[in-house]
């Protein structure tokens, strides 16, 4: 699901048929249905259907296998990412306006004579950035893509990020929000790094210099969840499965370093609280407590007694 500025929410739901595979995608009116305090019906969807039977051929059985699919924020279009191909779906229309090959296969010698040359041709984790039809993704060798669609020209446009150095970047995994991105360089670097989306489009360059935050971590450390809260104010991650440690950005400050009870499932933070599902099915609230803060006493003593 995604929502645009022209207040629309967007749903795509991939169905399958055994002898029929569909893209359906259905489009609500925010405008229209935030002050309806009844159930949604049939009639306040809008749907288009895809057609994927000229394109997704190859099944494992009766099973159809989608490798990735994310929708823009700009257009709100479909790009769907299968058998090294990238598809981009008009909504509204339910076509396929365009495909493109994106893996990188250099055919050399070098290439035949190594069994462990893996070519570049699988994306995974594709997140959408905000306001644009661009999306961001990492490959089999775990190196950061841009993918942008150009609407005018009807074309994709493929970019590697790379250092400094002209080389692929390298990274364990990475998140999004609004106009930051969260890079976790845990193998190559120990650390992760924060810095604007916009200086990775400028040059298709991860530079080092550039970065808003950066959390060092130590080399026997593991960090799986990791993110920022909605206004990106504040930086968290869990280190080796119970450790919170939780910064404020803007001041540059290590605010939490604590070891919790279990291991947490997820996390999900908002301007006033980071909370955590735990192993246990407990749910844990903590309040974002910041000394910067001047109203931070008269937010703990409203606090609910219980």
């Amino acid at each position: 699901m995604i929502r645009n500025g022209s207040n629309s929410l967007n749903f795509v739901l991939y169905t399958e048929r055994i002898d029929k595979p569909e893209l359906i995608i259905y489009d609500l009116n925010y405008e229209q249905l935030k002050d309806k305090k009844v159930n949604l019906t049939s009639k306040d969807l809008r749907k288009s259907i895809a057609n994927l039977d000229d394109i997704l051929i190859m099944r494992q059985g009766k099973q159809l296998l989608l490798d990735n699919l994310s929708l823009t924020a700009k257009n709100q279009l479909t790009i769907l990412f299968y058998e090294c191909e990238l598809f981009v779906i008009d909504n509204q229309k339910g076509q396929i306006l365009t495909k493109q090959n994106i893996s990188n296969h250099q055919i050399t010698i070098d290439y035949f004579l190594s069994p462990t040359n893996i070519t570049s041709n699988n994306l995974h984790s594709l997140v959408p950035i905000e306001n644009t039809n661009i999306l961001i993704g990492l490959d089999n060798l775990n190196h950061l893509n841009i993918i942008n669609y150009n609407f005018e020209t009807n074309k994709i446009i493929k970019n590697l990020i790379t250092d400094t150095n002209g080389e692929p970047v390298q990274i364990d995994s990475f998140r999004i929000n609004l106009n930051l991105i969260v890079l976790n360089l845990k193998n190559s670097l120990n650390k992760i790094v924060i810095l604007k989306i916009d200086n990775l489009l400028k040059k298709f360059q991860l530079d080092l210099k550039n970065t808003i935050y950066e959390i060092n971590i130590s080399k026997d450390s593991s960090v799986e969840l990791y993110g920022l809260n909605t206004t990106n104010k504040y930086a968290f991650l869990i280190e080796n499965q119970k450790t919170l440690r939780f910064f404020n950005i803007e001041t540059r400050r290590e605010l939490i370093d604590t070891v919790l009870y279990s291991r947490p499932g997820d996390i999900v933070c908002n301007n006033d609280f980071i909370c955590l599902s735990m192993q246990d099915s407990r749910i844990i609230s903590y309040l974002i407590n910041d000394p910067e803060d001047p109203n931070a006493y008269n937010r703990i003593k409203n606090l609910n007694s219980r």
